[in-house]
């Protein structure tokens, strides 16, 4: 199997197929871009840089969470 595929490869074979074909290969390049686009949308790596919060808070929330984790609810 071909790892890479040239432009000129690729176009090659895309005017190959049947006219209704090529518009199917189109629609399924364009549902792949959508999916990158809404994967890089996801990506928060960048808005995780820009916090506000300071190790002393986050510190604070887990102790917070460890003592309600502590609770021992009553049995019924």
């Amino acid at each position: 199997m071909q790892k890479f595929i040239s432009k000129e490869q690729l176009w090659e074979k895309v005017n190959r197929l049947h006219p209704f074909l090529q518009q199917t290969v189109v629609m399924f390049i364009d549902s792949l871009l959508k999916t990158q686009t809404l994967v890089n949308k996801r990506d928060k790596s960048r808005l995780l840089n820009l916090s506000v919060w300071r190790e002393e808070d986050i510190q604070q929330i887990e102790e917070a969470q460890n003592r309600i984790n502590a609770w021992q609810l009553p049995v019924f």
